[in-house]
């Protein structure tokens, strides 16, 4: 995002409701409403349910938004973007209304909202300042949305998809890097997740099936940190099977490529030769 959030202030004093016990019986009656009345305002003011007044111009309810975002009061922050945009869709302000509305999603934990916020700004403006900024965060909240390994990685993939859109469109954005580095954490995941179930048909001996998923993970994640392991595991699955001249090549690009990986080292200490 480009520019900085503007910090907010609420103050609510404490009236001071104490009354002579000469006059309690006529002050009481004014006093005690008035108090409720200060509690009452003060609570909607705190409350994250808290929306903009319906009366209120679209600067108005756009100032007020970002006043709720700035004081960490999400809940209400999105209620009044949604205000502001659903009012005034084409005004100056709706490009940073429409990404504080996925923020105000993001911070509240609301990962699904938060991604269809960020998409519709990054889809639908793509030349809006913002668009990149969009993007990245809809690879942020696909990555928040991937689960363990052992589940579908269906946002797992997502997250690559949108990082690798932000990449593509906008390369010379200065958040190309941030989305770069997010792209390989789920491209690391996804090869971890193939890894895992290769493993699984390796060790059922079931090799073939074993050998499509470790190529797949050496074709689509050469920078994933399992690569090592993955080379090590095809070598043996390679020998299993009689594929020994391809056996051979993986083994001498493991010891080449990863010569100071624990599974080269293992590996060496196996066949008791050297790199």
């Amino acid at each position: 995002m480009r520019s900085q959030e503007p910090a907010a202030s609420e103050d609510a004093g404490e009236p001071d409701a104490r009354a002579g016990a000469g006059r309690r019986s006529g002050l009481w009656r004014r006093v005690v409403p008035a108090a409720v009345g200060l509690v009452l305002f003060a609570g909607a003011l705190a409350c994250g349910t808290a929306s903009p007044p319906k009366q209120m111009a679209p600067e108005g309810k756009y100032r007020w938004s970002r006043e709720r975002f700035a004081a960490g009061d999400y809940g209400a922050a999105a209620k009044g973007f949604k205000s502001f945009l659903l009012e005034a869709p084409l005004d100056p302000r709706a490009d940073s209304g429409q990404y504080l509305l996925g923020e105000s999603y993001f911070k509240e934990g609301h990962f699904r909202e938060a991604a269809d916020a960020f998409d519709r700004l990054g889809t639908n403006r793509p030349t809006s300042d913002l668009a990149d900024d969009a993007l990245l965060g809809v690879c942020r909240c696909d990555w928040k949305l991937s689960p363990e390994l052992a589940l579908d990685q269906d946002y797992t993939h997502k997250a690559v998809d949108a990082c690798g859109r932000l990449l593509q469109y906008y390369p010379d954005s200065p958040l190309a890097d941030s989305a770069r580095a997010l792209q390989q954490k789920a491209n690391d995941k996804l090869a971890d997740k193939s890894y895992r179930v290769g493993k699984w048909y390796f060790d059922h001996g079931i090799y073939e099936s074993a050998n499509v998923y470790f190529e797949i993970i050496l074709k689509n994640y050469p920078k994933a940190p399992i690569v090592p392991d993955v080379l090590a595991s095809l070598y043996h699955s390679y020998r299993k099977i009689g594929f020994d001249s391809e056996a051979k090549d993986v083994r001498q690009r493991l010891l080449t490529e990863h010569a100071d990986s624990q599974a080269a080292r293992k590996l060496r200490n196996e066949t008791g030769q050297g790199a």
